[in-house]
């Protein structure tokens, strides 16, 4: 909901605004890894799929195949915009805690809660705050007729 925001916000065309959209949700793709049972994916979720150089060299790599730079472009802030909230306020609930963000160069847990001496409930009481919000943005653009997923299959009104 956050990248719908700031796409509709930006005036983004239609191929650049879903690139924007898609790439935000993808850094979570490693999910998938849970058919190798839970232990694998504890140990592995938030670590390959979240780093910023491989979504740096995406991007570099896409460019030249499609001739432009708007939809890579799109990709890489919304990939890093996920990345970004992740290293934000990604208290470990589930998970191991931070993020990859510099792999291949390190293998680092990139997150805030590691450098500044804040209770892990504040965190999680933004996160919440946070959600809350985009929940309540998505049930008034909704309420105005104003579809998120209208960017994917168009003419729902």
């Amino acid at each position: 909901m956050l990248a719908w925001l700031i796409g509709r916000r930006m005036k983004l065309k239609r191929p650049a605004y879903r690139a924007l959209t898609l790439a935000s949700l993808l850094p979570d793709i490693d999910a998938v890894t849970l058919i190798f049972g839970m232990d694998f994916l504890l140990k592995y979720h938030a670590t390959l799929s979240h780093s910023l150089v491989l979504w740096l060299l995406l991007a570099l790599t896409v460019s030249p195949l499609l001739r432009s730079w708007r939809i890579p472009l799109a990709l890489l802030l919304g990939a890093y915009l996920h990345i970004l909230v992740d290293i934000l306020l990604n208290t470990g609930i589930i998970f191991r805690g931070g993020v990859w963000c510099l792999w291949p160069f390190s293998e680092a847990e990139c997150l805030l809660a590691y450098h500044i001496n804040v209770p892990t409930i504040a965190f999680r009481a933004v996160y919440i705050s946070l959600e809350i919000l985009l929940y309540s943005a998505a049930i008034y653009f909704i309420w105005k007729r104003e579809y998120p997923w209208e960017i994917w299959i168009g003419g729902c009104r």
